[in-house]
């Protein structure tokens, strides 16, 4: 990898691992415990229930937020995850740190501006409707890590896009 690509990846991992949450935060927000929970934490990632990534420094699994998002579901993070599971290399025996899934949750995808998802929630068939509809939406690109909160449907089409290729 060349010094450039080496820096941008070292600045997203840095992003990352700043967006997230330890294993005791993990537990007072899911349950509302914070002593003794470290482990029930680590047994949900293990599960395939949580996200996590290993952070060296710390020497322990963090958890990027955006899956303890107030309106992301524990069945939505597991589809999610099992999704994520089927594709080649995702699975966690494939990647032990979470690091892959992680730099694509964190990778930028035009398919999830908020006008593509604005459509996939709401496809039209007359382009002028379809036109006047998107036209207040963004096109900017976003990540899944971004939509997945308010647009869960939208990456997991996204997810089985990837698969199906």
């Amino acid at each position: 990898m060349n010094d450039a690509a080496s820096e941008v990846t070292e600045a997203r991992r840095r992003t990352i691992l700043a967006s997230s949450l330890t294993a005791a935060q993990v537990a007072a927000q899911l349950n509302g415990a914070s002593e003794g929970t470290a482990t029930d934490i680590d047994d949900l990632r293990r599960a395939g229930e949580i996200f996590g990534v290993w952070h060296k420094e710390a020497a322990a699994f963090v958890y990027p937020r955006f899956q303890f998002e107030p309106q992301v579901s524990a069945a939505s993070r597991r589809r999610l995850l099992s999704l994520l599971a089927s594709l080649g290399g995702f699975v966690p025996t494939d990647d032990p740190g979470g690091w892959r899934r992680a730099f694509w949750l964190y990778q930028r995808n035009s398919r999830l501006s908020p006008r593509c998802c604005a459509y996939d929630r709401k496809p039209i068939a007359d382009p002028i409707a379809a036109v006047q509809y998107l036209l207040p939406f963004s096109d900017d690109a976003r990540t899944p890590a971004e939509a997945f909160p308010e647009e869960p449907n939208s990456v997991f089409a996204l997810v089985n896009q990837l698969g199906a290729a």
